[in-house]
This record gives C-alpha cells, structure tokens and sequence, in this order.
C-alpha cells in the first residue's frame, strides 16, 4: 500500500471522530511541498475541506512555490 493513502487513511479515521481534549483536533504535516502529485495534492485538499470544522491543520514547507495555489489559499500563510 502507498505511504500517501496509508497517512490519508489514518488522518480520516482520526479526525472523524471527535477529539476529547479540544474542540477541534491539531494535525501538522511536515513538509507538504513534496507532495508532487497531482492525486495526492487533490486528495489534501478534500481532507482538509472536509474535516476543517474539526480539525486545525499545521503545515511546514521550505518551498512554497511547488505547492498548489488551491491548497496555498486554504492556509494561513506564515513565513519565518
């Protein structure tokens, strides 16, 4: 099975069900830009549509220019 769709299956089983210590639960996924694929990169953007109200999403990155604008406009964007 593919690394990507086993942590997108993990990410969706978690953050379907609600958190018991906040209100929302924290996923941060280190260095998204080398998500390369058109798939995987669709796929990002469903999850983090889909569970936004439940979940708050923290991405790192060291090269923004190879993210996809879509997923860009779904964050806070942060340079340090």
């Amino acid at each position: 099975m593919d690394e990507a769709l086993k942590i997108s299956e993990f990410i969706k089983n978690l953050i379907s069900h609600p958190c018991i210590h906040e209100d929302r639960h924290i996923i941060v996924l280190d260095s998204i830009d080398q998500i390369s694929d058109k798939l995987r990169s669709t796929a990002l953007r469903v999850l983090l549509e889909r569970y936004s109200k439940n979940a708050f999403f923290i991405c790192t990155t060291s090269l923004i220019g190879k993210i996809e604008q879509p997923i860009i406009s779904r964050f806070l964007n942060v340079r340090c």
